[in-house]
């Protein structure tokens, strides 16, 4: 039972990396998903996507029992890759939506508005010692301290020999697409990512996922500190 769940699981891997690269509105839906949820690197968060898009709070079994909540009967798992293990296996987690019993406080998903847009822009024009005009000014000023760090740190070059300038641009549009859609700023270029059928094979599509979403969730973290400064001087905390 065990080795068939994780035959399925891997088959649900290979399928939606497949999808979700096979053309434009499909790799901007998964941007749009990870920037809101980017808490698991590309393997895992490419399976809760597949599994359950909409979702609320993930947990296992265990960490929902410990908080007093329990699963509710015939509920099936998210299965994602347990990274804690050697050998591949499988990690089960359970939206809070699926479980019952002690009330728990999940913070509500923050929507950018006008006065944390412009305190946004404030706060990183003085962090950066710069005077941005817009929140594409700060997310191009992100990517442009931080991209070729992250990039130097994985050993793709051989990969992507081929296709380096393909790869390169829309690893770079997929993190600039990623950090607009966490600001609530839509995006006016409507050729983005209509070459990325290019990328033709699972080694590149996986490099090109991995790398994506690990700048992204680099950067993202840098913006949710920001947002979770301005939420708290704001006065606008909001749980449900």
């Amino acid at each position: 039972m065990k080795n068939q769940r994780l035959i399925e699981v891997k088959n649900i891997y290979n399928e939606t990396n497949q999808r979700i690269t096979s053309n434009s509105e499909e790799w901007k839906s998964f941007l749009e998903y990870y920037s809101k949820n980017s808490e698991y690197e590309y393997n895992n968060a490419l399976l809760i996507y597949a599994q359950k898009k909409e979702h609320s709070k993930l947990l296992t079994l265990k960490e929902w029992n410990d908080l007093g909540r329990y699963v509710n009967k015939g509920v099936k798992s998210i299965a994602i890759f347990d990274k804690s293990k050697r050998k591949l296996s499988l990690k089960h987690l359970f939206d809070i939506k699926n479980t019952n019993g002690r009330y728990v406080d999940i913070p509500k998903e923050f929507e950018i508005n006008e006065n944390i847009s412009t305190e946004l822009i404030k706060s990183f024009s003085k962090k950066y010692n710069s005077e941005f005009n817009s929140i594409n000014d700060v997310v191009s000023e992100l990517i442009n301290r931080n991209f070729d760090e992250f990039v130097e740190e994985f050993n793709y070059k051989n990969l992507i020999k081929d296709n380096e300038f393909t790869f390169y641009q829309i690893l770079l549009d997929s993190v600039e697409y990623c950090l607009l859609s966490r600001l609530g700023v839509n995006d006016t270029d409507l050729d983005r990512f209509e070459n990325i059928s290019e990328l033709n094979n699972i080694q590149l599509t996986i490099a090109l996922g991995r790398l994506s979403t690990e700048i992204s969730r680099n950067l993202l973290s840098e913006i949710n500190t920001e947002i979770d400064l301005i939420k708290n001087l704001l006065g606008c905390y909001e749980k449900i």
